[in-house]
């Protein structure tokens, strides 16, 4: 349950502020966050009958013979295999990897007016955000990752330049997918959320879309008609074709200075319509 609040929502651009954004959209409750949520999922999941193995991880996998050996040792014989452990899990193996971002996040309680900080200038191609409400503070940074950068570095100057004095202990960070991977392998094994590329490459938001690509999944083995899912990845590969274009633009330079030093100071109403009817409303 998420209570419908009202929370100021800055955009800065190289730590100067630009614009203030009455932000309608976004839900906020201090008492969900994502492990909750993935907990919730995991209940609900029970609740339903479904067998779930815990600390189980695949050893092995007969890809021609339908069976999958865990660590355990205990051998699993399938019809169908659906993939959903992320950008990087063992299905990937199957898949061509391509390009991907990179999410930091560190969490701790810190007194702080209530508002939605989100910072341009701080990485290349991403972007970071500081979130504080009920006595927490959320800071994070996401880029286009390089292996050249070391974001430990760039989270801990972050940090400093927003004159927080913080450790990096429980700093915990992820891969997201750019770009769509093949839905279906071997005919029989299926991939959803992140182990597609289901994620948003604008604002790295992937939740809804795994919830779709799951239910579209779920669609397609129940009617044995792969075609179902194949055209809803279909539509999310030429939906996130143009994303990945506009992300390209809006990083350039002269766009950001464009947007951060004309845009906000005389079209303001504008950009605060489009962040909050296109971008907060999605996720």
């Amino acid at each position: 349950k998420y209570s419908e609040s009202v929370i100021m929502l800055n955009t800065t651009y190289r730590l100067k502020k630009r614009q203030n954004i009455n932000n309608k959209f976004l839900y906020t409750n201090k008492n969900i966050d994502r492990v909750e949520l993935d907990n919730a999922f995991f209940e609900l999941s029970k609740s339903k009958k479904i067998e779930i193995l815990e600390n189980s991880m695949i050893k092995s996998h007969d890809i021609n013979h339908n069976e999958i050996i865990l660590t355990s040792g205990e051998e699993l014989h399938y019809e169908y295999l659906i993939f959903a452990d992320g950008t990087l899990g063992y299905g990937s193996k199957y898949q061509k990897i391509k390009s991907k971002n990179i999410a930091l996040q560190l969490v701790f309680p810190y007194e702080k007016e209530e508002e939605i900080q989100i910072h341009f200038g701080i990485t290349k191609r991403g972007y970071a955000w500081v979130s504080s409400y009920q006595g927490m503070l959320n800071v994070g940074i996401t880029d286009v990752y390089d292996l050249k950068n070391n974001y430990n570095e760039i989270m801990e100057k972050f940090l400093k330049q927003l004159h927080i004095n913080q450790n990096l202990e429980n700093l915990k960070g992820t891969f997201t997918p750019i770009g769509i991977r093949k839905p279906i392998i071997h005919e029989n094994i299926y991939y959803v959320g992140d182990a597609v590329g289901a994620c948003d490459p604008l604002t790295l938001s992937g939740l809804r879309y795994a919830l779709t690509t799951g239910e579209n999944c779920a669609k397609a083995i129940a009617l044995n008609k792969p075609k179902i899912y194949e055209k809803h990845i279909r539509l999310l590969r030429v939906k996130f074709f143009f994303m990945k274009i506009l992300l390209k633009i809006f990083y350039l330079k002269f766009i950001l200075f464009l947007v951060f030093n004309i845009g906000c100071k005389y079209f303001g109403i504008v950009i605060s319509y489009v962040f909050n009817h296109f971008f907060i409303n999605k996720k």
